[in-house]
């Protein structure tokens, strides 16, 4: 492997992952007669790079979300696939939070990847191979231990290019297949920038021509717990987690505040404002409260639209069977929204999505020039709870939908993430709210569920 690895310097390319990126690898091939590489390509998992998530900020230093590299076997983790990232909280919330990464392996990951390999001593900090140690040499300096359970895939996360100092290290193993393991926790998110810099690579001391071909990817994410002034009046922690991204629930100022949901009594609706057209997808995440008005709609339009029609109503009053408007038809489809919450995509050409299955196929591209309503149709409303909506069109995010009241005057509407709109109640009386998100467990939806 030696003469190989002299040859690392001209191979190797490095790049920019991490907080929510998909690493994907192309392939492992044979370079040469004695060492394998493989490609790997990071996917970020918003398409928005530099993140604004209210009380946090995170940026993707290469403001791009398809990053690709070759990682080739190395001596250490300088030669491996490397990437960065710039997080910090925002001054104006008086926040400060504490981080996790976590990394997952997808299944169908060759197990020669993630396998144990032979005995070696090694660094025990950066986990780097220290060639030619026996097991009672290994011993005689103290950076380095005798590891039996370690592989040749492996990460490692430090504080600058020059790797002055590492924060963490370790093997990736058939543990992290299908499982999202945590490689490096309760780090401080605050005002002051801070970036890290983490190394993926294969250690050619340990790899040889076994590795050649096989197929490996994987997702790796940022978590941050926002630090609470003081315990939680309902779990007694010290540390509030807040979901989806979605930091700070006072972050609207002195005008909304975030709530649980929305529940329609009959009359109340929101006009998106947006008009559907062939490549419309919408999400709504809702749940039935029992009240089965015959054809209540979840979503729908000022018109029938004949067959351009675009809607869900609720097969008469069967609480779990619905109707999908697809054209000048509707697809029948089993939504069980009274126990659990649910969330149901319809996506153009092909179908209606719930909880992430496909659940019943149809192709919908139609266009017609009527908004799109929450809660209501041309001739029915609802009593339906939802606890956010989205919409896109031609693959764009035009709406983010979620629930808020108004501090002063109470009356709750939508407000959308994308534009920073507030998007009222479109019809008469007031919807029925639920509960503020700071003031609960969170057990019910404050974000996706």
């Amino acid at each position: 492997m030696d003469d190989n690895l002299k040859s690392e310097n001209s191979k190797n390319i490095g790049k920019s992952i991490i907080l929510s990126l998909v690493i994907c690898c192309i392939g492992l091939m044979l370079a040469g007669g004695t060492y394998a590489y493989f490609t790997m390509a990071f996917n970020a998992t918003n398409s928005n790079i530099v993140t604004d998530t209210r009380c946090f900020n995170i940026n993707y230093t290469d403001n791009t979300d398809q990053i690709t590299g070759t990682l080739w076997p190395s001596a250490g983790p300088a030669k491996g696939l490397s990437g960065s990232i710039v997080y910090q909280a925002n001054t104006s919330c008086g926040v400060s939070g504490r981080g996790t990464f976590k990394l997952m392996v997808a299944n169908g990951t060759s197990s020669t990847l993630t396998g144990v390999v032979e005995p070696h001593c090694e660094n025990k900090y950066t986990k780097e191979t220290v060639r030619g140690f026996a097991q009672e040499d290994c011993g005689v300096n103290d950076s380095t231990e005798w590891v039996t359970n370690g592989t040749a895939l492996k990460y490692a996360i430090f504080d600058s290019t020059t790797r002055n100092h590492i924060y963490a290290a370790g093997y990736i193993d058939s543990s992290f297949i299908g499982t999202e393991k945590t490689i490096h926790s309760n780090f401080s998110v605050t005002t002051t920038s801070k970036t890290y810099y983490i190394y993926i690579w294969l250690d050619g001391n340990l790899s040889g021509d076994d590795y050649a071909n096989l197929p490996f990817s994987a997702t790796s994410r940022l978590d941050v717990i926002q630090v609470a002034s003081n315990p939680d009046p309902f779990t007694g922690d010290t540390y509030t987690e807040i979901t989806n991204n979605f930091y700070d629930y006072n972050s609207f100022g002195d005008t909304y505040q975030r709530i649980q949901y929305l529940q329609s009594v009959d009359t109340q609706y929101i006009d998106t404002g947006i008009k559907p057209t062939s490549t419309t997808d919408i999400e709504v995440t809702f749940k039935n409260d029992g009240t089965n008005i015959a054809y209540q709609r979840l979503f729908g339009q000022s018109n029938s639209a004949g067959n351009t029609r675009f809607q869900m109503q609720m097969n008469n009053t069967t609480a779990t069977s619905w109707l999908v408007g697809v054209g000048g038809t509707n697809a029948t489809v089993t939504v069980d929204a009274t126990s659990d919450w649910k969330i149901v995509k319809m996506v153009s050409g092909e179908g209606l999505y719930v909880n992430d299955t496909l659940t019943s196929s149809f192709n919908r591209t139609e266009a017609n020039n009527y908004n799109i309503w929450l809660f209501r149709g041309y001739d029915k409303y609802s009593s339906l709870k939802i606890a956010g909506a989205r919409i896109w069109q031609d693959d764009e995010l035009v709406r983010d939908l979620i629930p808020v009241s108004q501090i002063n005057g109470g009356a709750g509407g939508m407000f959308d993430l994308v534009n920073g709109g507030f998007y009222p109640n479109a019809g008469s009386g007031s919807f029925t709210l639920g509960n503020v998100c700071q003031n609960q467990s969170l057990s019910l939806p404050c974000g996706r569920v």
